[in-house]
């Protein structure tokens, strides 16, 4: 059911919306797991979404450019 559910919002969205969205998907995963299990990051898994979020904010400023 998920793969249909990804697969039939991938036709709505445009190529670059969706890049961006896949870049989240880890995060959101990680902030659900704190909310649900109150599971905390080790400080290399912080740093590393330290990294992801500062991409995914890079990418989100070339595109407005």
């Amino acid at each position: 059911m998920a793969m249909f559910l990804y697969y039939f919002g991938l036709q709505r969205v445009s190529a670059s919306a969706a890049t961006i969205l896949e870049l989240f998907w880890p995060v959101s995963a990680i902030i659900l797991d704190f909310v649900i299990n109150g599971n905390i990051l080790t400080p290399v898994q912080i740093a590393a979404t330290i990294v992801l979020l500062f991409a995914f904010f890079q990418i989100i400023r070339s595109q407005k450019k």
